[in-house]
């Protein structure tokens, strides 16, 4: 069979594609946001239900973390000093792919360099046997992983004696491409390697952390203002571009628990994302105002899954008053813990809240756009997190209205 489509056969144009200048449109004009990838909680078993009470994941059956290593493909990087030291654009370097040099067949054609040594900011190379070592004007194709966390060390943390919490001023988001910063975000902190006192030394060891906080134990001495020190990794906020943004909060309640809300985002790259994981727009900040029973182990869940602040006061359908800081504490990302007086367990609390609106990845794989074997931002379908909890699909087959077709 002959094809006669001249335009097939013989194109008259070149196609090109640019995958920096997409992700250029997501660092200069993405939104800042929190991404995290979920895994099964150990706890879960082979019985697929989450323990309510299970310490690692709160009851939820999923534990979320951040992803630390990535994979930069195909970076045209830079050649100085004697024509043997690389520059890649993202540091710190954890490991080196391959190193080539880019140039027509008349030129002398791709060359494949030796990776002689790397450090984090830089590559070393050699020439293989016949091949001269690249101009300092030629481009290099590079690929190499990099860590995305950011290291701190020594950082004089703001001290709350009373509720046992220290926060971290260095997470800041600096308002990075002539972005600003109005919401005063923050990046997360991921490890957390010391904990100690500047005079004394007392280093602390009972701890948890979450976001900017880290929370001290009833068990190691009270901390002292001006004095707590600590070393620490945080992830900076990342940058993404959402579309189609759609909330739909309540006017479906008449009808129906099953709320909808969708949206597109697209990320660089080098993410490596499955269905499940979150993204959290960290710019919008929406109120809340939720009645919930109160448990009788400490700890109040709320159903938005990133909140950002809540209200002083609690009220219980006694019309008792609990104040914040003093009875309780916003926990983690969505928890109330109750640090002094507490309602009766099962008394309807009201409580207001700002939060941060959170999407859950469901499509399996991102939307593939991979025109010249080059790597281009990601597009996932993510819906609105709390209506897609894993109860759901129970609720589609058990819950009926008289008249609504499910």
């Amino acid at each position: 069979m002959e094809d006669r489509h001249l335009g097939r056969n013989s194109p008259t144009f070149t196609l090109e594609g640019h995958p920096e200048k997409f992700n250029n449109l997501i660092a200069f004009h993405g939104m800042l946001a929190r991404i995290m990838r979920a895994r099964k909680c150990p706890c879960k078993g082979s019985t697929g239900s989450p323990e309510i009470f299970c310490k690692l994941c709160k009851g939820d059956g999923l534990i979320y973390d951040f992803q630390r290593k990535f994979l930069q493909a195909d970076e045209d990087s830079d050649v100085r000093g004697q024509a043997n030291i690389v520059y890649p654009f993202r540091v710190p370097i954890i490991d080196v792919v391959k190193v080539e040099r880019l140039l027509p067949e008349e030129q002398g054609g791709i060359v494949k360099y030796n990776i002689s040594s790397f450090d984090t900011e830089s590559i070393i190379i050699s020439a293989p046997t016949g091949k001269p070592l690249p101009k300092h004007y030629e481009k290099m194709r590079v690929s190499y992983y990099f860590d995305r966390l950011t290291r701190i060390t020594g950082e004089q943390v703001n001290v709350n004696a009373a509720t046992r919490t220290l926060t971290t001023n260095e997470t800041l988001y600096d308002g990075e491409h002539r972005f600003g910063n109005a919401g005063a975000i923050h990046g997360d902190i991921i490890i957390v390697d010391r904990v100690y006192h500047s005079e004394t030394g007392f280093d602390f060891t009972d701890y948890t952390f979450n976001k900017r906080s880290i929370y001290l134990s009833q068990t190691d001495p009270e901390p002292e203002a001006g004095k707590i020190l600590v070393d620490y990794f945080y992830a900076p906020p990342a940058r993404v571009l959402p579309a189609d943004l759609d909330l739909r909060q309540d006017q479906e309640n008449f009808s129906t628990n099953l709320t909808s809300g969708t949206t597109r985002i697209g990320v660089d790259s080098w993410w490596d994302l499955s269905p499940g994981d979150l993204i959290t727009l960290l710019p919008i900040e929406l109120y809340k105002d939720e009645v919930l029973a109160h448990s009788n182990h400490g700890l109040d869940k709320l159903t938005e899954f990133d909140v950002c602040d809540i209200d002083d006061i609690i009220f219980d359908e006694d019309g008792l008053e609990y104040r914040k800081n003093t009875d309780f504490i916003l926990r983690d990302y969505h928890n109330i813990d109750w640090i002094g007086n507490q309602p009766n367990y099962g008394k309807n609390i009201s409580v207001r809240y700002a939060y941060r609106p959170t999407y859950s990845i469901f499509q399996e794989v991102p939307i593939p756009n991979a025109m010249e074997n080059k790597k281009f931002p990601k597009t996932f379908y993510a819906h609105y997190y709390n209506k897609t909890l894993q109860k759901e699909p129970e609720k589609k087959s058990t819950v009926r209205f008289p008249g609504l077709q499910l």
